[in-house]
């Protein structure tokens, strides 16, 4: 397919990234990371709603899941220290988690 001038030109605009393609990983990987808690925390919620359960555990779950979903949206890859505490904090909350 023959590119156009503007076409190079838009391209010669693009910079490349200044994060590392490991920061890009870490990152990606913390999101799917984040994303399986919130999954494991939602049926949590569901079960502890259905059961009548704990409501300090589930009001425990709620705001987890509250700040989980916040750091999701915000999370920068290139804030190095960020994606390796909230990656160590899924890894920690998914092994607890019941199966």
């Amino acid at each position: 397919m023959p590119s156009s001038a503007s076409d190079e030109s838009v391209l010669g605009r693009l910079t490349p990234s200044p994060l590392t393609p490991e920061q890009l990983h870490d990152h990606q990987i913390t999101r799917d990371l984040i994303a399986q808690v919130l999954a494991a925390q939602s049926a949590r919620r569901y079960e502890l709603e259905q059961t009548g359960g704990d409501q300090g555990v589930l009001e425990q779950v709620i705001t987890s899941q509250s700040r989980l979903a916040q750091a999701l949206r915000d999370l920068d890859p290139a804030d190095i220290d960020e994606v390796a505490r909230l990656r160590e904090e899924c890894v920690a909350v998914l092994r607890e988690a019941p199966r």
